[in-house]
């Protein structure tokens, strides 16, 4: 598929904006659309019985977390670095605000991030952010980690990345593959030596990697060696990982709803038949070419 490397086209993926600028009114407007995008469950997770309102959780970072962001547009453009700092800051602050609040809730670095990194995606819809970004303000930004990102590390650079015929920089072993996806809400900004370990293989040293042991950085690190590796970069026509999430987290959504609905409706169907069998190779086959069809449709629209 060939993706739209257009700043309107990207951002009609996600939102038209509202008609909010980018300025105080429109960063205001993103935090609280950010802050909906929470799933109900999430949200229920990290607010107490009288807290449940988006609302309380926005008045809790308002106006710190505005003022932060205002700030970043009106400083000069951060190097890659310096915007890792600044999201980590902005992260540290989502936490402590939130606590100091008086809500009930357990905060974690991974819904920080979400919110961080949904309320970028969000201001970059706004009216007058294509200035922005042709400058280079949304270049450094982070995809969001949630359930259909992480998936979708899984599908593409767990599975389809790692080869053992790549140069030794590029020789990322990642055991994603059949093994526990962590949960996004849990994750850590860093975890220790034992959970971040240098991959070289001349002295056969690799990642000890399971549920406790991901963190936010090392995704980050891998999604971008991922965009700037090789013909790999050529998958998403040059796009920052910032900018193809627009068009990841949708289709990623709707391969996992299709083979979700095949899975479970079309298998079960076909398997009530005596001598029918869910594992059939024929139903496997085709239930695999009707998902890539669905997928490949919906890339349409």
């Amino acid at each position: 598929m060939s993706y739209s490397t257009s700043y309107m086209n990207i951002r009609n993926m996600f939102w038209d904006g509202g008609g909010f600028e980018l300025n105080r009114s429109g960063i205001k407007a993103s935090l609280r659309r950010a802050l909906r995008d929470y799933t109900s469950r999430t949200q229920a997770k990290i607010l107490g019985a009288n807290d449940t309102s988006v609302e309380n959780l926005f008045n809790a970072l308002d106006p710190c977390f505005t003022d932060e962001i205002e700030k970043y547009f009106n400083s000069p453009v951060k190097s890659q670095d310096e915007y890792d700092v600044w999201h980590h800051e902005m992260c540290n602050i989502f936490i402590d605000r939130i606590e100091k609040s008086g809500i009930k809730n357990t905060e974690t670095y991974g819904k920080a991030q979400k919110i961080v990194n949904m309320t970028m995606k969000t201001v970059f819809c706004l009216d007058g952010a294509e200035i922005y970004d042709n400058q280079g303000y949304f270049k450094h930004c982070h995809i969001p980690l949630d359930s259909i990102t992480i998936e979708w590390f899984r599908n593409k650079l767990a599975k389809e990345w790692y080869n053992p015929t790549r140069t030794k920089q590029e020789r990322i072993r990642i055991s994603l593959d059949g093994g526990p996806l962590p949960k996004w809400s849990n994750l850590t900004f860093l975890s220790g030596s034992l959970s971040y370990r240098y991959v070289d293989y001349d002295k056969e040293i690799s990642y000890q990697l399971d549920d406790k042991h991901y963190h936010y950085m090392f995704f980050v690190t891998m999604i971008r060696e991922y965009f700037v590796s090789g013909n790999e970069k050529n998958n998403y026509d040059g796009l920052t990982p910032f900018q193809a999430e627009f068009f990841i987290w949708p289709e990623q959504q709707w391969e996992l709803s299709a083979n979700g609905l095949l899975n479970q409706d079309l298998i079960t169907k076909l398997s009530v038949n005596p001598g029918v069998s869910v594992h059939n190779p024929v139903i496997t086959d085709l239930c695999g070419k009707l998902s890539k069809n669905l997928i490949d449709i919906s890339k349409h629209y």
